[in-house]
């Protein structure tokens, strides 16, 4: 324990940060809990007077395998929100191939700076073992049965835990019978269980109309949860080899929401910043019904996302001048793919326009709509526009909102979704100047992260969710 805290004095000393690195705490919780629980699990084991040598060396193994994930436990849940059922049997075989690869590592450094092809021989073979390791790990974690997902687990809820252990640990011995140990665990863990639902959230509650921008970086996604519990999505962000929104963002987003499915989802346009995310969800069924805009099939993206649709039985709807009532709040489509004028709008001007109307709270999206697509929204729907907040286009480029756009529709907030320091240096100078000048407050995913509006259908309140 002396060098433990030695190690981890020296690594704090150098880089006091680390401390609330993941890693950093796994890595000591692991060997913490392996000094301290492993010793007793490995008496207990000892008065079984166990014959079979292996048989005793794999459960000799598996106690400190056992060890570790106890110990790690508050902070794989507080991390990843998932509990491992199968790490215990995986690490009967990971933590020795392990060994094997950080043993050859030092060998092939050795070597390889003596005889170049023995470092090469060396560093192939553990090349080798490394395929093999990451196969086997992707073989137990890739089906359902391999973790239990647990989205609401919070750095109270860790210190809740790991109370009780100590209190176990410090009670076991005076207990004397195994009635008194049963009874004593029962308890300790149904406090337990009691304690962590102190401090749950429900970020997004029931009789609120709530709208999140999430953070998706240079892109938009908006989530909207209706008053008794439907669910939109606008958008979904971009995809890229290095990063998908969907699998990395949305997903997770809605496990910890506790949402299965997306009742309607809307893509406003077949641009990678706004759909390319959205295949994750549609691959994996996560969402009910789709609404986009009439396909051009002159377009490659616009074939992918229909493609996605069709080979998935996603139901889909196109855009059309139409309204939808959903627990008590209106979603007016302000498109109307039936006119010609819209043929002749670029890809980001034939993004899908919707409304939504709760009580005298009024929410109006635009997609990446530019000025062109303002006009004619302005000459077909005038007053209709005005809204209390305002998605702007174009994440706040200098190509939309416009000065009559803006002053017809009058918000008191506007929500820019942009990336940090962008490529497109968006939103432009000129726009935020335009906002700040007409006294709009400007809310950016850039500057906030994700920003979550609620209203019960008089006012609007924007939370702070980082301290819900």
């Amino acid at each position: 324990m002396n060098s433990l805290a030695l190690a981890a004095l020296i690594i704090l000393l150098l880089n006091p940060g680390d401390l609330f690195n993941p890693g950093f705490l796994l890595s000591f919780s692991a060997v913490i809990a392996i000094v301290t629980l492993y010793p007793p699990m490995a008496r207990y084991i000892s008065r079984w007077k166990i014959k079979s040598g292996i048989v005793k060396y794999l459960l000799l193994f598996f106690s400190v395998s056992f060890a570790a994930q106890i110990g790690t436990l508050p902070f794989t849940l507080l991390y990843f929100h998932k509990l491992s059922l199968v790490a215990l049997i995986a690490n009967l075989i990971v933590i020795p191939l392990i060994g094997f690869i950080v043993g050859l590592g030092i060998m092939t450094l050795i070597a390889g700076s003596v005889f170049y092809f023995l470092g090469i021989s060396y560093a192939s073979a553990n090349e080798f073992l490394s395929f093999l390791l990451f196969s086997f790990v992707r073989l137990m974690g890739r089906y359902e049965y391999a973790f239990i997902s647990i989205q609401k687990f919070s750095l109270f809820d860790s210190v809740l835990f790991y109370s009780a252990a100590f209190l176990i640990a410090l009670f076991w011995k005076r207990l004397t019978n195994w009635k008194s140990k049963l009874i004593f665990s029962l308890l300790t863990v149904s406090i337990l269980f009691t304690g962590f639902k102190i401090d749950d959230e429900d970020l997004m509650p029931d009789n609120k109309l709530s709208v999140l921008a999430v953070d998706v970086g240079q892109g938009d996604a908006i989530l909207i949860k209706f008053p008794y519990g439907k669910t939109a999505l606008i958008d979904g962000g971009n995809a890229t080899q290095f990063f998908d929104n969907g699998e990395r963002i949305l997903i997770p987003l809605l496990d910890y929401l506790g949402i299965d499915k997306i009742d309607y989802g809307f893509i406003t346009h077949a641009d990678a910043d706004h759909y390319k995310g959205y295949l994750a969800l549609i691959e994996k069924k996560r969402v009910k019904q789709i609404f986009k805009p009439t396909p051009d099939f002159n377009v490659d993206s616009d074939n992918e996302l229909e493609n996605a649709i069709r080979s998935n039985n996603i139901p889909v709807k196109y855009f059309g001048k139409s309204f939808l009532k959903i627990d008590g709040v209106r979603l007016y489509i302000l498109n109307d793919t039936t006119n010609y004028i819209f043929s002749t709008f670029s890809m980001n001007d034939r993004s899908g326009v919707l409304k939504l109307v709760f009580g005298n709270i009024s929410f109006l999206f635009t997609g990446d709509s530019g000025i062109k697509a303002e006009k004619y929204f302005l000459n077909n729907y005038g007053s209709f526009l005005k809204s209390n907040v305002l998605k702007a286009g174009h994440h706040g480029s200098k190509t939309s909102s416009s000065e009559n756009f803006i002053d017809t529709v009058e918000p008191e907030y506007v929500v820019i979704s942009a990336g940090v320091v962008n490529f497109f240096n968006h939103p432009s100078p000129e726009i935020i100047d335009r906002f700040n000048s007409k006294g709009i407050k400007i809310l950016r995913t850039d500057h906030s992260g994700g920003i979550l509006l609620q209203s019960d259908g008089c006012t609007i309140k924007n939370i702070n969710w980082k301290k819900e």
